[in-house]
């Protein structure tokens, strides 16, 4: 019995610890140009759909774009910046993004209280649901609210400001313990105008993968088809005629390339019954009994057009544009 409560507890926790590590992961829902994860297991290149356990850092190429989704979080993650998901959440369980340098763009779902932070060498940002932009370089960080209200404090942890939307806080590395707050410049909203929209894109970019996770290697199609020809007459007493066949030439294929056809036989007699079909196991068109692997392109790095669409911030004629799958 002590053995059967044991057992049960272990698949209890087991259960437990994989929902937990699956609610702090989160997805690459849209990759533009090139990205790289690193975590303890080493580095390697960064595809749409891929999940990020905690412990690991991602990195953007130059002029790249990363959308990343947890639940109802969402990152744009521009070009040439980094940022690390930390093993460690913070206190209470909040959410804990480190961002070491470059441009990122953040959507946090709203709750009473304060459960996600993004920390910097410079400052850190307190969220309880809003959208809202930070840039890291070697002189300072600075977090420019679009939405919502976000406590910005030091690094060195000396006091806590509220920042409002159309406002910026930063942190300079020669003034490290002081937060200074001003009215957003105007080429900064301009600059930031023009990406927030990426985030309106996230949610559905994020069902739509999660859609194809569900769906690869389920998709079954079958075509089974039967002609047959009867034609009877008896040779007897002088009686001429062909005998008469039942024919039935079925393809079964699996979709791939052409399958084998073979020849039946025909007889006659006075009462003759042949054979004359084609049964062909292989592969043919689109049709046939197999797997039909839903993917994403790794080149184009996106989800569909009407998506490419909706988040595009290039003009159609750039040549770098992505071009769905067909």
């Amino acid at each position: 019995m002590k053995k059967l409560a044991g057992a049960a507890a272990l698949a209890l926790f087991s259960l437990l610890a994989a929902n937990s590590s699956s609610a702090s992961s989160w997805t690459v829902v849209e990759l533009r140009g090139t990205a790289e994860s690193s975590a303890v297991h080493g580095s390697r290149s960064l595809q749409t759909g891929d999940e990020l356990v905690p412990g690991t850092i991602v990195s953007s190429g130059t002029g790249s774009r990363v959308a990343l989704a947890q639940g109802g979080n969402a990152i744009i993650l521009l070009g040439q910046s980094e940022i690390e998901i930390p093993e460690e959440p913070g206190n209470n369980g909040i959410t804990r993004i480190i961002q070491r340098f470059g441009q990122a763009i953040f959507d946090v779902t709203r709750r009473p209280k304060e459960h996600f932070q993004v920390e910097t060498p410079y400052l850190i940002a307190g969220v309880k649901g809003t959208r809202f932009a930070i840039t890291v370089d070697a002189s300072h960080g600075e977090l420019t609210v679009l939405e919502g209200v976000v406590a910005a404090s030091s690094s060195a942890g000396e006091g806590t400001t509220d920042v409002l939307p159309g406002r910026s806080a930063s942190v300079r590395s020669d003034q490290p313990g002081s937060v200074q707050v001003i009215e957003t410049p105007a080429a900064d909203n301009r600059f930031w105008d023009r990406r927030t929209h990426l985030l309106d894109a996230v949610p559905a970019q994020a069902e739509e993968v999660e859609n194809v996770k569900n769906n690869t290697g389920n998709g079954n199609s079958n075509s089974n088809g039967n002609s047959g020809s009867n034609s009877g007459s008896n040779s007897k007493s002088g009686n001429s005629g062909s005998g008469s066949s039942n024919g039935n030439s079925g393809s079964n294929g699996n979709s791939g390339s052409n399958g084998n056809t073979g020849n039946g036989n025909s007889g006659t007699s006075d009462s003759s019954n042949g054979n004359g079909g084609s049964n062909g196991n292989g592969n043919g068109g689109s049709n046939g009994n197999g797997k039909h692997q839903a993917r994403l392109n790794p080149l184009c790095n996106t989800v569909s057009e009407a998506t490419r669409s909706a988040t595009a911030i290039y003009p159609a004629s750039d040549p770098n544009a992505c071009q769905s799958e067909r």
